[in-house]
């Protein structure tokens, strides 16, 4: 007899406070409510490579002018980074103040030069708190990459990361 909290949007549309409808099970009447803050985001993330982006999620580049203004300094993502690279910004404005995000993403971001920065910018609003890795091969058979599991808590004030923040 609960509502079910399921709706469709894209990511990018989405702002705390945005009003959202769904249905009652047992009248079918609309029932609307504003998107909280969230606990936690768990998500795998869809893989758009960068060469789409401009035709699929053509917002999405506006990202970097969201990260230029956290952190006080011009900052642009590199133009190597696929759409799993933008999204942790934007999910942070929608996690409460220690929120945190778990997300599935290819592994190209431990070893590359867009990684790197990615990684930069990742640790000023996130602590990463866990990368998981498969050692045995690929979780998902259709893909083409082998994917981690990182498990990021959201940092109340965006900084320059402290020595005291371990990865495991």
């Amino acid at each position: 007899g609960e509502i079910l909290h399921v709706f469709q949007k894209d990511v990018i549309d989405l702002n705390t406070g945005l009003e959202i409808e769904f249905q009652d099970p047992y009248s079918g009447s609309v029932v609307k409510k504003d998107l909280p803050l969230f606990d936690y985001i768990a998500s795998n993330l869809p893989f758009v490579q960068v060469e789409d982006l401009d035709e699929l999620n053509p917002k999405i580049l506006n990202i970097n002018q969201l990260i230029t203004k956290e952190i006080g300094e011009e900052f642009v993502l590199s133009g190597k980074s696929d759409l799993c690279a933008y999204l942790p910004f934007y999910l942070w404005s929608l996690l409460l103040e220690t929120g945190k995000l778990g997300i599935i993403i290819s592994n190209a971001w431990l070893g590359t030069d867009w990684g790197e920065k990615f990684q930069e910018a990742l640790r000023r609003f996130f602590i990463i708190k866990k990368i998981i890795t498969s050692g045995v091969g690929r979780w998902f058979h259709n893909a083409d990459v082998v994917t981690n599991m990182v498990i990021l808590e959201k940092k109340p004030v965006i900084s320059e990361p402290k020595s005291n923040e371990k990865t495991s």
